[in-house]
């Protein structure tokens, strides 16, 4: 019966963090302090970038693995914001850690396919530079 007590309770929250999200293009792109910022793709006025995490000197020797982060939201809505903890924590450890940003129904009126092409032009821009 507690479970169910606290699922209740959770539920509106769980819903908020999903969907209540302030989606306005006045706050978007979101502020993310990342060593660097790159706009890897210009769509009309949207600008997409990629925050980028670099690690630490200590590892500083040669070719460096890398991962990129896309947010979740079922491209209706997110923010590149939900890894940004993730990327921290990688590039800490000698990952270089990257945050994508993509096209969104709520913020870009665009289809899922446009999203899924955004995410293929990030991952060449990575792979090219």
């Amino acid at each position: 019966m507690k479970t169910i007590k606290y699922l209740i309770i959770l539920f509106p929250l769980i819903l908020h963090a999903q969907f209540g999200q302030n989606q306005n293009n006045k706050n978007w792109p979101p502020e993310i302090d990342s060593d660097t910022t790159f706009t890897y793709k210009t769509i009309d006025e949207t600008k997409l970038k990629l925050w980028v995490f670099n690690p630490s000197k200590r590892y500083n020797s040669g070719e460096k693995p890398a991962i990129i982060f896309f947010f979740g939201g079922g491209f209706r809505a997110g923010s590149p914001k939900q890894f940004l903890e993730h990327s921290k924590y990688l590039s800490a450890r000698g990952i270089v850690s990257i945050v994508a940003d993509y096209r969104v129904s709520s913020r870009n009126k665009t289809r899922p396919i446009k999203c899924l092409n955004d995410a293929k032009s990030a991952i060449r821009w990575v792979r090219k530079h």
